[in-house]
């Protein structure tokens, strides 16, 4: 069995297993912490990127 979630915007794909719940409300402190990390690396990269001007 599996649930399918449909969102407020009309996105509905992907079916997703009662294993795959169970594993996020386990895990849910770490996969939160990673997330955050992600986030906090990727904002701190953005501007990080070089501009060469080329006459």
């Amino acid at each position: 069995y599996a649930l399918r979630l449909d969102f407020d915007d009309g996105h509905n794909s992907g079916l997703f297993s009662w294993a795959y719940f169970s594993h996020l409300q386990t895990q849910h402190d770490e996969l939160w912490q990673t997330y955050q990390q992600r986030v906090a690396e990727h904002n701190a990269n953005k501007d990080s990127v070089p501009i060469k001007f080329v006459p």
